[in-house]
């Protein structure tokens, strides 16, 4: 693939063996090899959805099981179940050394219409009433553009520690591909832990191993909005979680298992404004 496809804003682009490499998009804070999770979930996404196009992704919960590397990947899909209304699916991505990064499993339902019915009415807010802000992010040691350098931000109030609200507006997956409604919102679904963290980093760290994503209805503006928030405990263990909304209103949820380490007063980074979002 030529160098200005590469160039171009997205996350990922695939070369002539069909390797999955991701752009100065898809880097996390961490290692300078390692994608950051949202991207990963929306790659997953697309393979998900490519495997079965005549039905809706509904689901997908992905366990990751090491870093994703930026230099190459490839996912492979089994289907596990496809009947006339319920099919399900299990993806494996793996490294250029066939080691095993991630696993998700998949499920899809019809889409049509049944006509009206009763639901219960949630209030959200609409992306009129934010603005952009200055998200603090973490400083990344390797000391490379990251995933925080290329997504758009908006809310209505200040960042703080605890629960928020946040829109998000983030670069396709393949430049030359329109994503998805159900890639297009992964970004802003892996970020549960870090958009409501209890504490900072340099006093507990928040790690997922995992992410759940569920879908009732697809979004419909490229701006999507979040309810985020974080119930930690002393045992180590948290559940972050996200009411996932459009202008319209609901469109589901997100969920990840956290996994809460103390930490020393050194041992983390601090954090710097991401003025690109301000």
């Amino acid at each position: 693939m030529s160098e200005s496809k590469k160039a171009e804003i997205a996350f990922f682009h695939i070369d002539d063996d069909g390797w999955i490499l991701g752009n100065d998009a898809a880097r996390g804070p961490w290692t300078a090899n390692g994608c950051h999770g949202g991207p990963v979930a929306g790659i997953l996404s697309r393979a998900a959805e490519q495997a079965v196009p005549n039905k809706q992704l509904v689901r997908i919960t992905i366990d990751l099981c090491r870093p994703v590397p930026l230099d190459g990947f490839k996912i492979n899909y089994f289907n596990t179940h496809d009947g006339r209304n319920i099919s399900r699916g299990s993806l494996e991505l793996r490294d250029k050394e066939n080691s095993l990064c991630a696993t998700a499993s998949a499920l899809f339902l019809p889409s049509g219409d049944i006509g009206s019915v009763k639901t219960t009415k949630i209030e959200t807010l609409k992306i009129n009433e934010a603005s952009a802000f200055a998200f603090p992010k973490i400083i990344a040691s390797h000391g490379l553009p990251t995933f925080a350098d290329h997504v758009k931000l908006a809310s209505r109030d200040e960042f703080k520690n605890g629960p928020n609200t946040i829109w998000m507006k983030a670069p396709r997956l393949i430049a030359d591909e329109v994503p998805s409604g159900f890639q297009s919102m992964c970004p802003l679904a892996d970020c549960c832990n870090g958009f409501s963290r209890n504490e900072e980093v340099q006093s507990v760290s928040f790690i997922n191993p995992d992410l759940n994503i569920q879908l009732h209805r697809l979004p419909t503006s490229d701006w999507i909005g979040a309810n985020f928030s974080s119930q930690w405990e002393k045992t180590g263990i948290g559940l972050a979680s996200a009411l996932l909304f459009d202008d319209e209103g609901p469109i589901g949820s997100a969920q990840q298992i956290v996994f809460l380490q103390r930490q020393s007063k050194t041992s983390r980074a601090p954090y710097e404004i991401n003025l690109n979002n301000s």
